[in-house]
């Protein structure tokens, strides 16, 4: 049976009983927009795990119930689309190991991504209670990185987000993609089959629902790597796509300028900060 403690060490924990823990605002959440209540919640877990014991391949015998209240929620609790999104997920981890294995954050093409700051969590949350990602798509050289140990670092770090953060199970996440830099050696580094793998592993197998995709600092000929993103995209996640150029105000009317660091634009204080903050995050082994 596999390890799942190793394979996804972003969903997976000791079985227990969930307790819920999180502000009344965000379970009345849960409840209105994702279905959930206490009595469907045991209920669904149940099924869940008798699903479980007919798919030892999955190698999920030991997963949690959280881990398993993340994939409902993903899937507004409807059993049949969050077993797929596991046997997605799951999946996904064992055929992408470019991805998902040889994760230590020593190493020093992980290393010189973390510091570079990538893929940067904001500090607070959106005027939706949404968390907000920057991905800072061209400050690493192509030539001197694998595109897929880019893809690598920025999954590590969310999945520890997720793990501190219960709440985007429910509110969901905002990314933000600077292009700024963009140079024809990053554009041809995007292939097809890494954009497939991105846009398969955000709509169809990570248990976290995206509300919106900002695309600021773009140059001119964007709209070729982005035709192929879209080609993949169902018409929800399509229809959640703003491209921005180099027209920060409009991006300033979705996302607060409270929130943003100060290269944006905002208020809340360097990047540098915020790459700070998650390399201690990573050292700490959470």
């Amino acid at each position: 049976m596999m390890d799942t403690q190793k394979l996804s060490p972003s969903f997976s924990c000791p079985i227990r009983r969930y307790v819920p823990s999180l502000p009344r605002e965000a379970m009345k959440k849960a409840e209105t927009e994702l279905n959930e209540t206490d009595e469907l919640r045991e209920k669904c877990i149940i099924k869940l795990r008798n699903w479980i014991e007919t798919r030892p391949d999955l190698g999920l015998m030991d997963i949690g119930d959280l881990t398993l209240i993340w994939f409902l929620r993903s899937s507004k609790y409807d059993i049949d689309r969050t077993q797929k999104r596991l046997e997605n997920y799951f999946t996904f981890r064992k055929n992408v190991p470019e991805w998902f294995s040889n994760r230590d954050p020593n190493l020093p093409e992980l290393n010189k991504l973390f510091s570079l700051g990538c893929y940067l969590p904001l500090k607070h949350y959106d005027r939706d209670g949404r968390r907000v990602v920057l991905v800072r798509c061209c400050v690493h050289s192509p030539r001197q990185t694998v595109q897929d140990d880019v893809f690598k670092a920025g999954n590590m770090i969310q999945e520890i987000l997720n793990r501190m953060d219960e709440l985007i199970s429910i509110y969901g996440v905002v990314a933000i993609f600077d292009l700024k830099g963009a140079s024809l050696a990053h554009g041809m580094a995007m292939t097809p089959n890494i954009i497939k793998k991105a846009v398969t592993s955000w709509q169809d197998c990570v248990p976290v629902r995206i509300k919106a995709l900002h695309f600021i600092n773009t140059p001119y000929n964007v709209h070729i790597v982005l035709s192929i993103f879209k080609s993949f995209m169902k018409e929800k996640l399509r229809k959640r796509v703003h491209l921005h150029g180099g027209n920060l105000s409009s991006f300033h009317s979705y996302v607060p300028l409270g929130i943003l660091p100060e290269e944006y634009g905002g208020m809340s204080g360097p990047t540098e900060e915020l790459v700070d903050i998650h390399i201690a995050i990573l050292a700490s082994g959470l």
